[in-house]
Protein backbone atom coordinates (compact mmCIF):
# COMPACT_ATOMS: atom_id res chain seq x y z
CA UNK A 1 0.00 0.00 0.00
CA UNK A 2 1.33 3.41 -0.93
CA UNK A 3 1.54 5.90 1.91
CA UNK A 4 -0.25 9.21 1.28
CA UNK A 5 3.01 11.05 1.98
CA UNK A 6 4.69 9.03 -0.82
CA UNK A 7 1.93 10.00 -3.23
CA UNK A 8 2.34 13.66 -2.28
CA UNK A 9 6.11 13.42 -2.83
CA UNK A 10 5.55 11.71 -6.21
CA UNK A 11 3.68 14.85 -7.28
CA UNK A 12 6.75 16.92 -6.42
CA UNK A 13 5.06 18.39 -3.34
CA UNK A 14 5.87 18.25 0.34
CA UNK A 15 3.93 18.81 3.51
CA UNK A 16 4.94 21.92 5.45
CA UNK A 17 5.65 21.77 9.17
CA UNK A 18 2.50 22.03 11.33
CA UNK A 19 1.30 25.61 11.89
CA UNK A 20 3.38 27.58 14.36
CA UNK A 21 1.68 30.62 15.84
CA UNK A 22 3.59 33.73 16.79
CA UNK A 23 4.74 33.76 20.43
CA UNK A 24 1.87 34.72 22.72
CA UNK A 25 -0.76 34.30 20.00
CA UNK A 26 -3.79 32.25 21.03
CA UNK A 27 -6.70 31.18 18.85
CA UNK A 28 -10.24 30.50 20.13
CA UNK A 29 -10.41 27.28 18.07
CA UNK A 30 -8.36 24.28 17.00
CA UNK A 31 -7.33 23.72 13.39
CA UNK A 32 -7.95 19.97 13.88
CA UNK A 33 -10.49 18.60 16.36
CA UNK A 34 -10.60 14.80 16.79
CA UNK A 35 -13.87 13.31 18.05
CA UNK A 36 -13.86 9.53 18.23
CA UNK A 37 -12.93 8.21 14.81
CA UNK A 38 -13.54 11.52 13.01
CA UNK A 39 -11.31 14.52 12.59
CA UNK A 40 -12.96 17.88 12.01
CA UNK A 41 -10.74 20.23 10.03
CA UNK A 42 -11.32 23.97 10.29
CA UNK A 43 -10.33 26.54 7.69
CA UNK A 44 -6.59 26.80 7.24
CA UNK A 45 -4.35 29.66 6.16
CA UNK A 46 -1.56 29.36 3.64
CA UNK A 47 1.72 28.69 5.42
CA UNK A 48 5.43 28.53 4.72
CA UNK A 49 7.41 25.27 4.70
CA UNK A 50 8.48 26.08 8.27
CA UNK A 51 4.88 26.38 9.49
CA UNK A 52 4.56 30.18 9.68
CA UNK A 53 1.29 31.70 8.46
CA UNK A 54 2.02 33.12 5.03
CA UNK A 55 0.27 35.27 2.40
CA UNK A 56 -0.64 36.51 -0.03
CA UNK A 57 -3.83 37.77 1.52
CA UNK A 58 -5.61 38.91 -1.61
CA UNK A 59 -8.76 38.73 -3.72
CA UNK A 60 -8.69 36.43 -6.73
CA UNK A 61 -9.03 38.43 -9.93
CA UNK A 62 -8.40 41.76 -8.23
CA UNK A 63 -5.12 41.30 -6.36
CA UNK A 64 -3.91 37.92 -7.62
CA UNK A 65 -4.01 35.93 -10.85
CA UNK A 66 -5.89 32.70 -11.34
CA UNK A 67 -2.59 30.77 -11.28
CA UNK A 68 -1.64 32.42 -7.98
CA UNK A 69 -5.05 31.37 -6.67
CA UNK A 70 -4.43 27.75 -7.73
CA UNK A 71 -1.02 27.85 -6.04
CA UNK A 72 -2.51 29.25 -2.83
CA UNK A 73 -5.29 26.62 -2.81
CA UNK A 74 -2.73 23.82 -3.23
CA UNK A 75 -0.62 25.22 -0.39
CA UNK A 76 -3.67 25.53 1.87
CA UNK A 77 -4.65 21.90 1.18
CA UNK A 78 -1.09 20.82 2.06
CA UNK A 79 -1.33 22.92 5.24
CA UNK A 80 -4.53 21.13 6.29
CA UNK A 81 -2.96 17.72 5.56
CA UNK A 82 0.19 18.60 7.53
CA UNK A 83 -1.83 19.64 10.56
CA UNK A 84 -4.05 16.55 10.28
CA UNK A 85 -0.94 14.35 10.19
CA UNK A 86 0.46 16.13 13.26
CA UNK A 87 -2.79 15.47 15.13
CA UNK A 88 -3.47 11.83 14.17
CA UNK A 89 0.08 10.60 13.51
CA UNK A 90 -0.25 9.12 10.01
CA UNK A 91 -2.31 10.16 7.00
CA UNK A 92 -2.78 6.47 6.22
CA UNK A 93 -5.27 6.41 9.12
CA UNK A 94 -7.70 8.46 6.98
CA UNK A 95 -10.21 6.05 5.44
CA UNK A 96 -12.43 8.60 3.72
CA UNK A 97 -13.63 12.17 3.47
CA UNK A 98 -17.14 13.20 4.47
CA UNK A 99 -17.13 16.75 3.15
CA UNK A 100 -14.62 19.07 1.55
Amino acid sequence: MTMPEDRIAALGLQLPDPIKLAPGMKLPFSFINVRGNRALISGHPRQSAEGAINGPFATLGADMTTQEGYDAARDIALSALANLKAEIGELSRVSGWVRV
